[in-house]
């Protein structure tokens, strides 16, 4: 017994105490022998519980679901729960905010088990949901790229001129691309030859008919491009030189106002609005941007009123103007019981309002008043980069066009 006791001690293993419990079960030793077997096994199933916790990342529910499945009373067990209990109230603030979630992250925090496809149910529309249950390559969420064309190509002569007008980020881009989406879904549309031809066909690709479509990133805000297109309905053909006026211009503008030097990469915009070709201008303001400051601490509404200043001295609609829009982008996200009209009179553009229906009553356009429109591409969601396209408030603006714009003979 003793010989046997002495050997276990110099290889205190838990199989080497159990044949030694096995060999003596009425020896000297058997109580220590049994305290030392527990002591043993509690150790093993201590390092079992470091060795565990040692790979759970803290941030991931689904291993710290696994650990307190092997280990509900382990050494680590309240710091597991209360990780939980952090996840849970991240999920709770997500789910909140789950809109404006980019997308990537979202997959992220499913991939962690911060949340489930369950999760998203009666916050996320379904077709959204599919769609990131499908995606085979999340880099796709990245979107294309536009590809801005090198040159500008001469604006045709006889032509009707559209204008496109927004700061950086007011949606212009994407209100362009929606309005040539939804002209080439209803067969409207013709894209004529030229430099912008690619650039303008990138666009139109945007929206998908059906189904859920990828926002491209920002475009330059320093050039201004020009799409010239054929719109046909209904036996009417209308050719309009659509010009998407770089947002750079707005900041110029306020250069201007505080006697700054201006961007030389858009010089011949005035000699564009002096044009002897007729001429619709659409103003798009963004409802979502508010009063937030961009980099340069400076707000859209800021930008806004250098403009609505700059219009008024130079008097640029007075000739062969048809109509001006003020358009506000991302209705959507409107209460419904505001109203373009009242919007319009608001701190974000008051100034270019009044500006622009002065220049309406100076020189009869529109009846002497600004008209206004709300837009939306549809539903947006992610972080702004998903969107299911609804065309509802293209229709309007092409319906403007097919009004206003003389049919080509």
């Amino acid at each position: 017994d003793d010989d046997d006791w002495n050997a276990v001690q110099q290889t205190p293993t838990e199989s080497a105490f159990f044949f030694f419990f096995k060999k003596h079960p009425k020896g000297k030793y058997i109580k220590k022998a049994e305290s030392t077997i527990e002591e043993l096994k509690k150790k093993a199933a201590s390092k079992a519980d470091d060795d565990l916790w040692a790979t759970v990342d803290p941030k991931n529910q689904n291993d710290l679901n696994e650990y307190l499945q092997k280990f509900p009373e382990g050494v680590h067990a309240e710091e597991a729960n209360k990780a939980i209990s952090e996840i849970k109230q991240e999920k709770d603030k997500v789910l909140k905010e789950i809109e404006y979630l980019h997308s990537s992250l979202l997959l992220q925090k499913i991939k962690n088990g911060v949340l489930s496809w369950e999760d998203l149910k009666g916050h996320v529309d379904q077709k959204f949901i599919d769609y990131l249950k499908g995606l085979k390559n999340p880099d796709d969420l990245n979107g294309v790229t536009l590809q801005l064309p090198s040159k500008r190509d001469p604006v045709t002569e006889g032509q009707t001129e559209v204008y496109f007008w927004g700061v950086p980020g007011s949606g212009k881009t994407c209100a362009l691309g929606s309005v040539l989406a939804t002209a080439n879904k209803n067969g409207y549309l013709t894209l004529a030859k030229g430099s912008g031809y690619g650039y303008a066909t990138q666009l139109k690709n945007i929206f998908k008919v059906d189904g859920v479509s990828i926002l491209p990133p920002p475009t330059s805000e320093d050039s201004t491009q020009y799409l010239p297109i054929k719109l046909v309905k209904d036996g009417k053909t209308i050719s309009v030189s659509i010009l998407e006026v770089a947002g750079e211009v707005f900041k110029d503008y306020h250069r201007l106002r505080k006697g700054d030097p201006v961007s030389p990469n858009h010089p011949d915009l005035g000699e564009l609005l002096t044009s002897p070709n007729r001429k619709i201008h659409f103003f798009f303001v963004d409802y979502s941007l508010k009063d937030r400051v961009d980099n340069d601490n400076v707000k859209q509404s800021d930008y806004l009123q250098a403009a609505a200043s700059y219009f008024e001295e130079n008097d640029i609609f007075s000739k062969n103007t048809d109509a001006i829009y003020l358009v506000v982008t991302k209705s959507d996200m409107m209460d419904r019981n505001i109203e373009v009209k009242s919007y319009s009179k608001g701190p974000v553009c008051a100034s270019l309002t009044n500006a622009l229906k002065e220049q309406c009553k100076k020189n009869h356009i529109n009846g002497e008043n600004l008209i206004g429109l709300k837009f939306s591409i549809g539903k947006v969601s992610m972080g702004g980069k998903l969107c299911i396209h609804d065309s509802t408030t293209s229709e309007n603006i092409l319906d403007i066009l097919f009004r206003k714009v003389p049919e080509k003979k």
